[in-house]
């Protein structure tokens, strides 16, 4: 279910890497969720998804500094890849979680926002 946090925009693209990118095997991988820790606010925030399930669909959870949370659904390439823009108008801290279908965390990172 997706929400409106005010003040927040954002935008989901999953991205492939190119035919020569080898999926690795669910048990070697963790997944990770990364990108920058601090940006202006007139500046997006990329982050990348690795090692998650490949082809899944996802929910791309977003908690604002306010403490609304809205969801966004996504699909992870065939890599097990996910990219994930954020922008905020507002500065403060930004929670961005990767769930499954049954709402577990499979990854996370914060992005700081100042003026």
């Amino acid at each position: 279910m997706s929400q409106w946090i005010p003040g927040l925009v954002s935008g989901l693209l999953c991205l492939s890497l190119g035919a020569s990118a080898q999926a690795q095997s669910p048990a070697s991988t963790t997944a990770s969720l990364s990108g920058p820790s601090v940006l202006k606010t007139t500046e997006p925030a990329v982050l990348k998804g690795h090692g998650l399930p490949a082809g899944a669909a996802v929910t791309v959870f977003v908690a604002a500094p306010g403490g609304q949370t809205a969801g966004y659904s996504a699909v992870v390439d065939g890599n097990g890849q996910l990219s994930y823009r954020l922008v905020a108008s507002l500065p403060g801290s930004y929670r961005v979680t990767v769930a499954d279908t049954g709402g577990r965390a499979l990854a996370q990172a914060t992005v700081n926002f100042a003026q």
